[in-house]
């Protein structure tokens, strides 16, 4: 038996092992694109502060004792003047004003 023959299978096995690894890594996000990273860097800023901007106005409702209802989706633009008025301050790098009006807004809606 030739030397090449002895080592045929692990050459085999090494190349079917490169072409299989990254196909395997990727599909089971073991390992993170640069840009699905910031996606989900920006996505977690937006809802922290939505999340911010909503407590914020939720207190401000209750404290004031309003009752009116906000919710459904005939209301979406009365719980987006509330979200706009109490996001002024959240303003975030790389996070648009409207993004997090509407993400807070949304989170009004109970």
């Amino acid at each position: 038996m030739s030397k090449f023959e002895q080592i045929k299978p692990y050459i085999t096995g090494i190349v079917i092992g490169l072409i299989a690894a990254p196909v395997i890594a990727f599909s089971f996000g073991w390992i993170v694109t640069t840009s699905s990273m910031e996606t989900s860097v920006h996505e977690a800023k937006l809802q922290v502060l939505a999340a911010a901007c909503a407590g914020r106005a939720t207190a401000y409702r209750t404290a004031e004792n309003i009752t009116t209802d906000i919710s459904g989706w005939q209301e979406r633009d009365a719980r987006e003047q509330i979200a706009a008025r109490f996001v002024g301050t959240l303003e975030e790098d790389g996070v648009e004003n409207d993004d997090i009006v509407e993400e807070c807004a949304d989170l009004l809606d109970v």
